[in-house]
């Protein structure tokens, strides 16, 4: 009797090395089967929705903040420490980097 994996929990399977699998076990959700590279498409649509890694919305969302802040009179300096911008900027790489399981990614 051969082995049939079930994936009700999830499940990997490489390249290369076709194999019968129990799907649509799972009780209470749907299950997506599906090669890595669409999950990485739709990752990377999702991220692009939400203005992710698209540093111009930021930059522009900041400029509207600046001219609010001057339009009700507030007198402020904007400091921006490289160090600590830096920092955050290496820990949204590396959630990144963990979200597409060590892949490279262009940005």
């Amino acid at each position: 009797m051969p082995q049939i994996p079930k994936l009700a929990e999830g499940g990997f399977v490489k390249a290369n090395t076709p194999q019968l699998a129990m799907i649509g076990d799972n009780r209470h959700q749907g299950e997506i089967v599906a090669p890595e590279g669409k999950l990485e498409d739709i990752y990377r649509k999702v991220l692009k929705e939400q203005g992710a890694g698209n540093t111009e919305k930021v930059v522009e969302l900041l400029l509207i903040i600046i001219d609010m802040l001057k339009n009700m009179g507030f007198d402020f300096n904007l400091y921006l420490d490289g160090y600590e911008l830096n920092k955050r900027l290496e820990k949204i790489r590396n959630k990144k980097k963990f979200a597409l399981n060590g892949g490279v990614d262009n940005v």
